[in-house]
């Protein structure tokens, strides 16, 4: 049947694209980045991808001149940066930055098309772009910026929906001929042409996974770290009482378990090594296993 087409249909291209998702990854990722360094990178192959994609199947409004002009300058510079992250393996910020300014004006060249035309809106997806430079650690001004940018967008557009200075009137816009046609119908609204209502479902589809997306891994990652900081705080505590009261064989099997940090693993080896070193010339009195806190007490 028809559901059951579509139902693995979908399941397809979803293993598809994780697979996608899982190469590419391996190609940009690296073994000695950190977490953060390693997510950012994810979270950027994603958005790029998503942005080419949209952009080339038309989900931004391309309206002649300028709406070529843009989209063709949105795919350039997401191509760019897909393959500068592919081949250096290397996230530059400052590459990153200049990409979120020029997909929100996109967003915004987008937004104004469609309302022109009586269209669903793409202002939401300043959304992620907000969630991208958040999740990512970028320059607090990058995230100050888009919000600022979004505020006045919609400020903008209201004065116009008031005032009409004549915004929605500029020649690269859909002329009111073309307007007309979104409200030339009997009973309001209109019927909406196939692919107009396909791309807005996408849209809506898009913005709330990614968003998902993006939320859902920075904050799993946040808890791994947390776990792992947790951790490495009650290892570092039982290996220290342990030095304390020269259980060097406790220390080392605590040490050989426990996940801690390069350098402090290597400290706490040295540690371990030098007090191996001199046990033979300390006394027996070093070696009786009291209670750690008594003698704490009685220093």
């Amino acid at each position: 049947s028809f559901c059951t087409l579509l139902y693995y249909t979908t399941m397809g291209l979803s293993m598809g694209l994780r697979t996608l998702g899982r190469c590419l990854c391996k190609l940009v990722v690296r073994d000695d980045d950190d977490h953060t360094t390693s997510f950012s990178k994810k979270v950027y192959l994603v958005a790029y991808f998503s942005a080419i994609v949209t952009t080339v199947i038309g989900f931004l409004p391309r309206h002649e001149p300028v709406g070529y002009v843009m989209s063709a300058t949105n795919v350039v510079g997401g191509v760019g940066c897909f393959i500068q992250l592919l081949i250096e393996r290397k996230l530059r910020h400052n590459v990153a930055e200049l990409w979120l300014y020029l997909t929100g004006l996109n967003i915004m060249y987008g937004d104004l098309v469609k309302v022109a035309a009586y269209r669903n809106r793409t202002w939401a997806f300043f959304v992620l772009l907000v969630d991208i430079s958040l999740v990512t650690r970028l320059k607090p001004r990058v995230t100050r910026n888009l919000v600022v940018a979004l505020l006045l967008w919609l400020l903008v557009l209201f004065f116009e929906n008031w005032l009409r200075f004549g915004l929605y009137d500029l020649s690269f816009l859909p002329s009111q001929a073309e307007r007309r046609k979104a409200t030339d119908c009997s009973t309001l609204p209109c019927k909406q042409p196939l692919i107009e209502c396909a791309s807005s479902v996408i849209a809506q589809y898009l913005i709330f996974l990614l968003d998902v997306y993006f939320t859902r891994s920075f904050a799993e990652g946040m808890y791994r770290e947390h776990e792992k900081m947790e951790a490495a705080i009650s290892a570092t505590e039982r290996i220290a009482l342990s030095l304390a009261k020269f259980n060097l064989d406790e220390a080392e099997i605590i040490l050989d378990t426990a996940l801690l940090s390069p350098p402090l693993d290597a400290a706490f080896r040295s540690i371990l090594s030098n007090l191996e070193m001199y046990r033979p010339y300390l006394p027996q009195s070093c070696f009786v296993h009291e209670d750690y806190n008594q003698l704490a007490g009685t220093a």
